[in-house]
């Protein structure tokens, strides 16, 4: 059945965050308000006396929903005096004043049009202060801004707490009003008479900013919009099916003759049908009879006894819009109707008969005549027998507050709590659901004003919004929308609604995306179709589709064409699967279009896809398309006047289209038409899966630095961790960029520059300047041989610099080498059964080392170690510091630990029992552990949290592996030779991608395997190897190499490729996180390489850039060309260097996050 023509569903409710967000967040924010600037939405209030007008305090939570100009707060008195903060034409915040017609304008910096993610706005105004900088501060997300303009006037006025209107989410003018807010606002305070700082409201924890709940004075004019709003406590009964519930008890409703009672209910929307209602209460055949009937042209009837008691007409007194509280009376035989507390009409008929009711019939109280049934919201329904309550006045007051069982003589109270069928009252008896399925709705008769101020000082009144409006979406449990960001056309469909409705009115096809993706567990969300000119079929499409395997899409088709990609097509409910690269599309279920609810349950742990329609699986419950695997988004497809409403869990009325249900998911989060299929959820920030690593800059961080032009030593601190790898490069000047490693060791011959081809230590900078320590927070140089000002390399005076810094193995690594004992030219030792005996092993220093002498073969042969070669047959003696031994060689448990010391001699291992049998172990200062996975021994710094190894080897001029310590397959891998000039070779696993063929190289701006004439990798990576060809670049024989290897890490890391659009408005990619680093290549063309972080660009649009793979200084481009965003990264300006400008080229990058999604604020 479809919503526009039928309601269904079950019951539930929008649950608070859950999971690992309940314990992250110390404040949860429940909720907030949907502004729709089609609609010209907005708050106002005129307070009635004047506060503070020059110190105040203004925060809120913010989620944009479209850019440019975009009203906050505004106090207006007439054109030339007013007060705005804003959003101004180029979405930065904005301070604006005018008074007596002079402008002063404050605006910040930072854009913000991050549209997937909450921002925290801090306005803090003291215009008493006497420097000029400190009367107005802009807070973002826990940060002061910087920004231009004329300043504030020192102790002038604003128009902030004066006694003109003020209005959140639209502004006033002259012309009337104008710039609405669009988007969702939560958590608003405003303090008058304080300037208070950002953490009056916020703090930060892992590196993310949270809320914090605020718990000081609000002053005379401050208020506090938490847009809380009690629901449950109605209950709507939809015209399009009937519906009926009944309380059933043998004695409770006894009414004797001579009873005075009390039949009270609240009322609103009531649609008078051409027959009468048979509303409430028991209308049994033959009599006597109690019932309440709301007749056609608003005629109320009251039955009692044998007759008609009460008959009259309420339509001058009742509205479809307004709640109606209504009282049906009976005292000393007189029955009385009051409609709002006014007595309306009186009547003596009915008799004094008793009548013994043992049902009480809600919604249909003649059932067996199957009679007109009401239409319309009940709320707090009592019945009272033995007491008339409200006597025989003229007029009372109406309640104000939930209904209570205040006395024994209540026999019946319900509507009154989140349970549809409870009966609040002594008798406690539960109904039945005898017909259909009435709903709950948000809204009720208390809890009428959207605007409600916490504080208890003003409230504000509502215009074009609705208790729709109000939705679980909110800072701490943040849900998807529809990605205005994600344009695969020029022209975009029309999105409104806070970015979850799109409709096309143009005969093209056009897509959508949600802004969350998942790549494993069960989801669930759910689509509308309010518009479609077909019809009864839509010409729209719904699906799924892996974003890390589409960055572009042909704008002549929709979802369900793009490689990994699936759709449920309305006009004809074929189904769509990744059509342009195996033409599959096929008959599925049925056709849908206006008014149906399409339900799309994505298992990714099954790998499969399902959808619905009307709650109905399709295809008998066959998934659309199996073997599924990916990073995929929600999404839809519209054509031809078409419009569809997504619910990711957050508005089963679909933006007040249709009535909510309020079904949960099993986490009890999410707002959904129809309950989720079992174990499915709801995306948003709390269902998530947990992210690994929730601070980045635990494992990356980028360090700034500015020189002095000292001599000698300079520590360089901040990085917050001793990094393993360190990229450098000085900023100012034309200087090469510097890569230092601790697996090779810090030092004046270790330098490797990423824009040349050079040998390691070619870089003169024993002459210049080189790395001499990694240091626990950062690292120290040391200046040159020459000793001079110009001879610092990263010190000279007044010179910018930047290091970029990784975290590998660190300086205690654990590894564990499995031990067998094999016949070689005698018995000898064998690890991880690597292809070599006794081989020589490289210990890093402070390493924990287990030998497992499991295997049986280690039988009468106990490993052990000495400072002399073969150990005690050598002359020598066992060596035992940090040393370890556990069972007997050859059994279950057997093993040799070793912890290495600080300054070991180098170390042999060896047989108490037999000579020959060992090697050499050499106990390094420098990092990394013998790798025995690949054909050639490695020695391998790794970080499997992160994602992230350093690995040495030597080549063999011969096709090979090595291996790279990591958990997974590595997907990007840069290798340099490094006793020879060669080039540095970099290869990443991304679907434009083959291995046996494809190259590209980091010092040069070369396409993808321009230069040819090396065999440089043979195959993909696996989760243990790299495998490289046998030529000088990657495998020379007796040389030695280093590679950093890389893979993805959800939340943290991404690898991947995407396309250009050819657009200004570039490429959005999703990384599902907000990036602290970037590294992008066009595959396609020659173009630099670009290297973007977020300290030089700590706030959008970015501007600055640097290319490895040459030694300019940074470049800056006027007015900037990239966003980091909350879930990724946008393009702002097309140019091939400069990241989407060819549509037709391929671009790879590696991104590091500063925050996962799960957690990340907007940018």
């Amino acid at each position: 059945m479809s919503l526009l023509r039928a309601n269904g569903g079950g019951l539930g409710g929008a649950g608070a965050p859950g999971g690992a967000l309940g314990s992250f967040y110390s404040h949860s924010i429940d909720q907030s308000l949907k502004f729709n600037d089609d609609d010209s939405a907005y708050l106002n209030r005129t307070p009635s006396s004047a506060g503070n007008r020059k110190t105040f305090t203004f925060s809120c939570w913010v989620k944009r929903g479209n850019l440019g100009e975009q009203a906050l707060l505004d106090a207006y008195s007439d054109d030339s005096n007013r007060t705005r903060l804003m959003f101004d034409a180029g979405n930065r915040l904005q301070f604006f004043t005018r008074l007596s017609g002079a402008e002063h304008s404050l605006i910040c910096n930072a854009v913000c049009r991050d549209l997937s993610a909450w921002y925290h706005v801090v306005f803090s105004v003291d215009t008493t202060q006497s420097t000029a900088s400190n009367r107005v501060k802009i807070y973002i997300n826990g940060e002061s801004q910087t920004f231009t303009g004329t300043g504030y006037p020192d102790d002038e006025d604003t128009f902030i707490n004066h006694t003109v209107a003020h209005s959140i989410g639209s502004a006033n003018d002259s012309g009337g009003r104008e710039i609405y807010f669009d988007g969702y606002l939560a958590e608003i305070n405003m303090i008058d008479g304080t300037a208070l700082t950002a953490d009056s409201f916020g703090e930060t924890k892992n590196g993310v900013w949270i809320a914090k709940e605020y718990s000081g004075s609000y002053g005379t004019n401050g208020f506090h919009l938490p847009f809380s709003v009690t629901q449950g406590n109605s209950v709507n009964y939809d015209a399009a099916q009937y519906h009926n519930i009944t309380w059933t008890n043998a004695s409770q409703y006894d009414i004797a003759s001579d009873d005075d009672f009390c039949l009270e209910f609240f009322t609103k929307g009531n649609d008078f049908e051409s027959s009468y209602s048979y509303t409430m209460g028991d209308y049994a055949v033959g009599g006597p009879h109690f019932m309440i009937q709301l007749g056609n042209s608003g005629n109320i009837y009251g039955y009692y006894g044998n007759g008609l008691a009460n008959s009259f007409d309420a339509s001058s007194y009742l509205t479809s819009t307004d709640w109606h509280h209504i009282a049906w009376v009976r005292e000393s035989g007189t029955t009385r109707f009051y409609i709002d507390g006014v007595q309306r009409h009186t009547g003596t008929n009915g008799g004094s008969t008793a009548h013994n009711l043992s049902q009480f019939f809600v919604g249909d109280a003649y059932p067996a005549a199957n009679a007109p049934h009401f239409i319309g919201s009940l709320s707090n329904l009592r019945l009272t027998i033995g007491a008339a309550r409200y006597g025989s006045g003229t007029t009372f007051t109406v309640p104000t507050s939930t209904l209570t069982n205040d006395s024994s003589n209540v026999k019946l109270l319900v509507f009154t709590t989140s349970t549809l069928t409870a009966d609040a009252s002594s008798a406690g008896v539960t109904g039945s659901i005898s017909e259909g399925v009435p709903v709950f709705r948000a809204d009720n008769p208390f809890s009428t004003i959207i605007g409600k101020d916490a504080a208890g000082n003003n409230d504000f009144s509502d215009v074009a919004l609705s208790f729709t409006d109000i939705l679980p979406d909110n800072p701490t449990n943040n849900f998807p929308t529809f990605n205005p960001l994600k344009p695969y056309w020029a022209n975009a469909p029309t999105l409104s609604e806070g970015n979850l409705k799109t409709r096309n009115a143009s005969s093209e096809w056009k897509t959508l995306l949600g802004t969350m993706a998942v790549s494993s567990g069960k989801w669930y969300a759910e689509f509308l179709c309010s518009e479609s000119s077909a019809g009864a079929t839509s010409i729209a499409a719904i699906g799924i589709l892996d974003i890390g395997a589409n960055n572009a899409m042909d704008g002549s088709y929709f979802i369900g064409y793009e490689d990994n990609s699936v759709s449920y097509y309305g006009s004809n409910g074929y189904k769509f699967v990744s059509y342009t690269n195996t033409s599959t599309y096929a008959t599925y279920g049925n056709a849908w279009g206006l008014g149906d609810i399409i339900g799309v349950a994505l298992d990714l742990d099954a790998g499969t896809v399902k959808f619905y329609k009307n709650n109905t699986v399709q295809n008998s419950g066959t998934a659309a398309a199996s073997s599924l695997s990916g990073t995929f988004v929600f999404g839809a497809a519209v054509y031809a006047t078409s419009a569809i409403i997504a619910n990711f869990g957050q508005d089963s009325s679909f933006a007040g289209v249709g009535i909510a249900q309020g079904n949960a998911d099993g986490n009890g989060v999410g707002d959904f038409f129809y309950a989720p299929p079992s174990g499915h959820l709801a995306i948003c920030s709390s269902n998530l899966p947990d992210a690994a690593i929730i601070d980045g800059t635990d494992h990356f961080n980028t360090v700034l630095w500015t020189g002095t032009g000292s001599g000698g030593t300079r520590a360089v601190s901040g990085v917050g961790f001793s990094p393993d790898w360190v990229w450098a490069k000085n900023l100012t000047q034309n200087y090469s960029h510097t890569l230092y490693d601790s697996v090779r060791g810090a030092g004046n011959d270790k330098e490797f520059q990423s824009n040349d081809t050079a040998a390691e230590g070619d870089g003169n900078n024993n002459q210049y300047g080189y790395l001499s320590a990694f240091d626990s927070d950062g690292f120290t140089s040391t200046s040159g041989s020459e000793g001079d000002a110009n001879n610092l390399y990263f010190n000279e005076s007044s010179k910018n610099y930047a290091a970029w810094n990784w975290k590998a193995g660190g300086a205690t690594p654990t590894k564990t080498y499995t031990v067998k004992v094999v016949s070689d030219s005698g018995n000898k030792y064998r690890f991880d059964d690597f292809g070599t005996s006794a081989v020589t092993l490289n210990l890093q220093e402070g390493g924990t080392y287990t030998f497992d002498q499991s295997d049986s073969s280690n039988a009468g042969h106990p490993l052990r170690f000495s400072t002399t070669s073969d150990g005690t047959h050598g002359g020598g003696s066992e060596y035992t510091t940090g040393v370890t031994t556990t069972g007997t060689p050859g059994n279950a448990g057997a093993k040799t630990v070793i912890t290495v010391a600080a300054s070991a001699a180098t170390l042999y291992y060896y047989c108490t029992q037999h000579s020959g049998m060992g090697g050499q172990a050499n106990t390094n200062a420098t990092f990394g552990s013998t790798n025995f996975d690949g054909s050639l021994l490695s020695t391998v710094s790794a970080n499997t949290d992160a994602g992230f190894s350093i690995v040495s080897y030597s080549g063999s001029n011969s096709a090979g592996s090595f291996g790279h310590g990591l958990s997974q397959a590595v997907e990007l891998v840069i290798i340099k030779q490094r006793n020879n000039a060669s080039f540095w070779a970099t290869g990443y696993n991304v679907p434009d991608w083959t291995w046996s063929s494809d190259y590209i190289q980091l010092q040069d701006d070369a396409q993808k395997g321009a230069d040819g004439g090396n065999t440089i990798f043979t195959s993909a990576p696996s989760s243990t190897v790299v495998n490289i060809g046998g030529g000088s670049v990657t495998s020379t024989s007796g040389k030695n190499l280093i590679a950093y290897c890389f893979h993805s890490v959800e939340g943290y890391s991404k690898i991947g490729q995407y396309e250009g659009n050819n657009l200004a408005d570039g490429t959005f990619v999703y990384t599902g996180f907000r990036p602290a680093f970037l590294l992008v290549k066009n595959l396609d063309a020659e173009a630099q390489w670009l290297l973007l972080d977020n300290k030089r660009d700590p706030y959008n649009v970015g501007a600055n850039y640097t290319s490895p793979d040459i030694p300019n200084a940074f470049a800056a481009v006027s007015g900037g060309f990239y966003d980091l965003l909350s879930n990724g990264f946008k393009w702002r300006l097309g140019s091939d260097n400069l990241g989407s400008a060819n549509a037709a080229n391929t671009y790879v990058y590696y991104a590091v996050a500063e925050q996962p999604f799960k957690f990340a604020n907007a940018r």
